[in-house]
């Protein structure tokens, strides 16, 4: 199954520049692993548990098809360090788009 890094910018304590909160969602479906990671984000009274970015991480091998949690809820920078494949959440249509389609070109 595939594992997915969702996280959220900021957290409640320390606004949309603080830390960010995130966990990792085991999932063959993105969007059932953002529901998943939005249910147990929203315990952290931040953003309405709303989502802002996903990070594909890979997959773990495992046959199956339960979305669960597989890392739980921590805060701290949410740094895409390998350059995962991802996508970010559109704040005026609420749809989900690639990074190349978000912000361009960029490296």
């Amino acid at each position: 199954m595939k594992l997915w890094h969702v996280a959220q910018w900021g957290n409640k304590d320390e606004g949309a520049n603080g830390w960010d909160t995130q966990c990792v969602i085991r999932s063959n479906d993105m969007m059932l692993a953002i529901e998943k990671a939005e249910l147990h984000m929203s315990c952290y009274d931040w953003k309405d548990g709303k989502a802002d970015v996903v990070y594909l991480l890979g997959d773990d091998g495992v046959v199956g098809d339960k979305t669960e949690l597989a890392i739980q809820v921590w805060i701290k920078p949410a740094v895409n360090l390998l350059r995962h494949e991802s996508w970010h959440r559109h704040y005026e249509t609420n749809e989900w788009l690639d990074f190349k389609t978000m912000y361009g070109d960029i490296e």
